[in-house]
């Protein structure tokens, strides 16, 4: 049997003990757990829910034994797929929404319009979900004699019934959850040339109406209403597709997780590449028995620091190594040994939070979290070492609103935040994007670049091609595509970069750690070769 943790007195545990030897009708299992939460529901957010998704669901899956040092090992298994429940329609009385339109802030390239939102909530007695795709228009005395028309955002297929989701259903959230966790459909609203036009405050006859299939018929008023950009085009409203709710309803597991540090208050520390071992603490904080049946499926991640809804430095989800217990009782502890491996695209000194969440598909989850830092032998490295247009001293450039916007999304890359005070323009041409080649350095060692509008980074410390380049192209299909031009960032040492395009070469123009070379029309690239200051030559892969 395994030795386990006790934070309850000797009486306490002898009493649990005799109690569960001649039964106990009030112990909580986990079938009981299991009912009482009802099915799991799809989780579709491209933050934490987003990668549990990914990851999988909560499964069924055989634990392995453990020893007898009081730690329980882990368990390489990772949890199967399960397919996802359909739920009974929602009756035409059961389905409530509310509409809320917020003006977008001005964007090059975006006419201006509203971004909306309807959200949309089951005031009936059990879970229910909508299918199909709902008749949308504008209704009222104030919709007749203008144009509008309603499209879909491409790959959607229908609101309710989305392309890529199994079961072809929204679930709806109940009343009584929390409005973030309600579903709901997000659109856009632009070019309205009908009365109110421009107006944060319209008090006229006009309303956003869905008649849904399952008879509902919801009139929204519309009280915000887009510019006009173009009389003589109509107003369009842009439907996304509908997000279930992502949390289901029901019992919560009265455990409490906890990841076991040093009690220092320091942080854990996670290094690059490399598989991170930690103990997490599971206490029963309930006065009733807790059984394990099958073994529930637990996720864990190390997140960013400032950003949870940023891609992980690490994220997995396995099976939790339960088989070995008969039980936990009230107020008992449970170690178990955990493993995950760490991103490579890491950079020394990045901060986060690792979390860990057990049966993550059930209502308010067991969850632990601690800071790390990712350490390892420090580095001596600086942009400055291969680019001397980023020695010290060098006087920041400022980039145009067009190009800063991309650089202030930056962080949204393995490549880290922007260092202050690094932005360069390493080469001027004919406009911000035909030639001009913008540079940064990042927090990981990275230096990025932006070319026209496209955008991309070197390796930091471990580039071992002299330059880094990427290429602008027209046409989404293969035997379409079509590459306008290629260019980058160059190493101290690069005295010349020449392109072969279909046989023919050409001699890209090099200046400031920067290169640019325009492609004719219908040509491909076949290789891209740097010359040295030795007159060596390098040949850089063209795969991308």
């Amino acid at each position: 049997m395994m030795k386990r943790q006790k934070s309850d007195n000797l009486d306490r545990m002898l009493s649990s003990r005799l109690k569960r030897a001649l039964g106990d009708d009030r112990r909580a299992d986990w079938f009981d757990v299991l009912e009482r939460a009802g099915m799991s529901r799809t989780l579709w957010r491209w933050s934490r829910r987003r990668v549990l998704l990914v990851a999988g669901v909560l499964v069924l899956a055989a634990g392995a034994a453990g020893a007898s040092t009081g730690l329980i090992p882990w368990l390489n298994e990772k949890p199967k797929l399960a397919p996802p429940p359909k739920y009974p329609i929602c009756g035409a009385k059961d389905v409530n929404a509310k509409i809320y339109l917020k003006r977008a802030e001005k964007d090059w390239g975006v006419p201006p319009g509203l971004a909306g939102v309807v959200i949309l909530v089951n005031k009936g007695e059990g879970d229910c979900a909508l299918e199909g795709q709902p008749k949308i228009s504008l209704v009222g005395r104030n919709a007749e004699g203008v144009r509008w028309q309603v499209e879909l955002a491409e790959f959607v297929g229908s609101v309710f019934s989305p392309n890529g989701v199994i079961t072809g259903q929204t679930l709806l959230g109940r009343v009584f959850e929390p409005a973030e966790l309600r579903s709901s459909i997000r659109f856009w609203w632009e070019n309205w040339c009908g009365p109110g036009s421009g107006s944060d405050a319209y008090d006229g006859n006009l309303a956003l109406r869905l008649e849904i299939a399952n008879g509902s018929i919801i009139d929204l008023p519309v009280r915000r209403l887009p510019a006009c950009n173009n009389s003589a085009k109509p107003s369009v409203l842009r439907f996304d597709r509908a997000k279930s709710v992502s949390i289901p309803p029901g019992a919560a597991l009265r455990l409490r997780a906890q990841i076991i540090t040093d009690g220092t208050g320091k942080p854990l520390i996670l290094k690059s590449g490399k598989v991170f071992h930690y103990r997490i603490a599971l206490t029963n904080m309930s006065d009733r028995t807790f059984r394990f049946g099958d073994c529930p499926a637990y996720f864990e991640g190390a997140w960013r620091e400032g950003n949870p809804n940023l891609p992980p430095f690490a994220a997995e989800r396995y099976v939790l190594n339960c088989r070995s217990m008969e039980a936990i009782d009230p107020g008992e502890t449970v170690m178990f040994e955990m493993k995950l491996r760490v991103s490579e695209e890491v950079w020394n000194g990045a901060k986060g939070e690792l979390e860990w969440i057990l049966a993550p598909d059930t209502k308010n989850p067991p969850t632990a979290r601690a800071a790390f830092v990712i350490g390892g032998k420090p580095s001596s490295y600086s942009p400055s070492d291969a680019y001397s247009a980023f020695a010290p001293g060098t006087q920041e450039a400022t980039f145009p609103p067009k190009v800063e916007l991309g650089v202030k999304w930056s962080f949204l890359t393995p490549s880290g935040r922007i260092v202050p005070g690094s932005r360069r323009i390493l080469m001027k041409g004919s406009s911000w994007r035909d030639g001009t080649v913008y540079a940064w350095e990042t927090e990981s060692g990275r230096v990025c670049f932006r070319l026209g509008y496209r955008e991309s980074c070197d390796k930091g410390e471990a580039q071992t091609d002299p330059i880094a380049w990427d290429a602008d192209f027209t046409g989404n299909s293969p035997g379409s595509i079509v590459v306008t031009y290629v260019g980058g960032l160059a190493r101290d040492g690069v005295k010349k970069v020449d392109v072969t395009t279909d046989g023919e070469q050409l001699h890209a123009k090099l200046e400031n750690n920067a290169f640019y070379a325009k492609i004719p029309s219908g040509r491909t690239i076949t290789a891209i070769v740097a010359t040295m200051a030795d007159a060596s030559q390098k040949k850089v892969s063209t795969l991308r």
